[in-house]
């Protein structure tokens, strides 16, 4: 039997349909975060912000300034597993790249002072522990099941009464 050019033309969309289909099967975000948690996300709540900066030392002018902003945070991957987060505002720009499970430096995280952290993935959760001079914090990012929302929650562990809850919305 001889094929007519619309059998022809049917089987090779199928094949095209399913090689698509196959190539993307089990296709993750290539790196050790998940899809869901990439991408741009601009603050859209903020409570007791003011006292975590008051905490690190940032004095009442600064500290003003910081919770009128509404920065955009975008976070990014290599393939070979190096995380970046920039963090842009009106007022400045910090970034951060590191490694989860590797202790590196960083000062955007303490208002600019010196600091050692380590990242880790929890299920939708990236948790930085942060250990800056006497004191010990605990960035978590948390995100929402669809991806489209990201809370982060900052605590000191010496002092309890300090915490803060940043929330942020999906821009891209």
């Amino acid at each position: 039997s001889v094929f007519r050019p619309q059998q022809c033309f049917a089987i090779m969309i199928f094949f095209a349909c399913l090689v698509v289909c196959i190539s993307n099967y089990g296709v993750e975000a290539r790196g050790p975060l998940p899809e869901y948690m990439l991408g741009k996300f601009q603050l859209e709540t903020s409570e007791g912000f003011s006292d975590f900066m008051y905490k690190m030392g940032v004095g009442w002018f600064q500290r003003s300034i910081a919770c009128t902003l509404y920065p955009v945070t975008t976070i990014s991957q290599t393939e070979d597993g190096e995380i970046t987060q920039v963090t842009q505002s009106s007022f400045k720009t910090k970034t951060d790249i590191f490694r989860l499970n590797t202790p590196y430096q960083s000062n955007s995280l303490t208002a600019g002072q010196p600091s050692t952290v380590v990242a880790r993935l929890q299920g939708n959760k990236i948790i930085r522990e942060v250990k800056k001079g006497d004191l010990d914090l605990a960035f978590v990012t948390e995100y929402s099941g669809d991806g489209n929302k990201m809370t982060m929650t900052v605590t000191v562990k010496q002092d309890p009464t300090i915490k803060a809850v940043r929330g942020f919305k999906r821009l891209a």
